[in-house]
């Protein structure tokens, strides 16, 4: 299982035009992204963006470019405050959104449109022959980068332990040793799963050790 960001540069894209041409902007894909067939032939795009500025001028000039574009059909602002707006999006043409919404793999975080004209896409995929296929048919678009490859992401076993260090956890949580005050001792829960109290307090111990410090550092930052 790998997690790939891939930066789609698309020669014909308003939306890689946008980020070229206002500089400062970063717009974020915001909810469902609706791709269909237009009358024409071409793909509809229809989904909401949540973009910001470096001021309001550049967000008015901005939302002008997206009224004026020929490409886009559908503008609507639907929310806008100081250096923000929200619009909702329609446009047709080659798209690849619709590229890797086809294929076999899930999108991990919004699609995001920045500086130097780049869509970034992050998604989830299984096999290097789906990702092969994705940037094969991307690359007929545009430019294309991988930005970033991350193995092995969620996985049943974060921290990876052993089976006996998990099964030692396992107990001694279920069992009530984490209580206060604590409702078993290690030479009893050694002999529930018929093990010496050294190896059941090896193990418990092993599991401790990978288990707590990532897990205080990520729910509050001990």
């Amino acid at each position: 299982m790998k997690e790939v960001t891939i930066g789609v540069y698309h020669q014909d894209c308003w939306g890689s035009g946008s980020a070229e041409k206002f500089e400062n902007s970063v717009a974020v894909e915001k909810g469902p992204i609706i791709v269909t067939k237009a009358p024409n032939g071409e793909s509809r795009v229809d989904c909401t963006m949540d973009v910001r500025f470096a001021d309001n001028k550049e967000r008015d000039s901005y939302l002008k470019y997206t009224k004026e574009h020929p490409l886009i059909k559908k503008s609507n602002v639907i929310y806008k405050t100081d250096a923000r707006a929200i619009v909702a999006v329609g446009w047709e043409g080659s798209t690849s959104y619709g590229s890797v919404m086809n294929k076999d793999c899930v999108y991990t975080a919004p699609i995001t449109q920045e500086k130097g004209g780049y869509e970034t896409h992050t998604i989830l995929t299984k096999k290097p022959k789906d990702l092969k296929n994705i940037l094969n048919e991307l690359e007929s678009l545009g430019e294309v980068k991988i930005m970033k490859i991350k193995n092995n992401i969620e996985t049943d076993n974060p921290y990876s332990l052993t089976n006996k260090q998990a099964q030692a956890l396992r107990v001694a949580r279920a069992s009530g040793y984490y209580s206060w005050p604590r409702n078993i001792g290690l030479q009893e829960l050694a002999e529930s799963v018929g093990m010496s109290r050294r190896g059941f307090q090896e193990n418990l111990r092993k599991a401790e050790a990978k288990v707590f410090p990532e897990f205080l550092n990520k729910e509050i930052g001990l």
